[in-house]
C-alpha cells in the first residue's frame, strides 16, 4: 500500500512503471530504479513534496537539473539521470524536456594523451 507523505504518490507512480515495463538488460533496470527514486527524494529535498504521476512534468526537470548542478554533479551524470527522467515521462504520457531546452551543456571527455607516457 502506497502512503501519501513525502512524495510518496510519485515514488509508487515510479514503482509501477518499473514493474510494468521492463525495457533493456537487468542492470539498465537496476540502473533506472535507483536513478528515479533518488530523482523522488531529490524532488523531496528541493520542496517539492507533493508531486505525482499526473502533475510531473517539465518544471521538475528544470528543478532537478539546478539542484543537482549545485550538488556539483558532472554533466553526463545529470544527463544520464535526465534521460531516466524522459522515461518515466514517456510512460507517464509527459513530454519532457529534452538536453537542448533544458540548457545543459556537452559532455567533457577526459583527454588520455596526459597519461600516455
Amino acid at each position: 500500500m502506497i502512503r501519501n507523505d513525502n512524495n510518496n504518490n510519485l515514488r509508487g507512480a515510479i514503482l509501477s512503471a518499473l514493474k510494468h515495463n521492463k525495457d533493456g538488460s537487468y542492470t539498465t533496470q537496476a540502473n533506472r530504479r535507483n536513478i528515479l527514486l533518488r530523482a523522488s527524494k531529490d524532488l523531496v529535498q528541493t520542496g517539492n513534496r507533493h508531486v505525482t504521476q499526473k502533475n510531473f512534468g517539465a518544471k521538475h526537470c528544470y528543478i532537478l537539473r539546478d539542484y543537482w548542478t549545485e550538488k556539483g554533479l558532472s554533466t553526463a551524470t545529470i544527463k544520464n539521470r535526465l534521460a531516466c527522467l524522459r522515461w518515466l515521462g514517456e510512460k507517464f504520457g509527459k513530454e519532457l524536456p529534452d538536453n537542448q531546452k533544458l540548457e545543459i551543456e556537452n559532455r567533457k571527455y577526459s583527454d588520455n594523451t596526459i597519461n600516455k607516457g
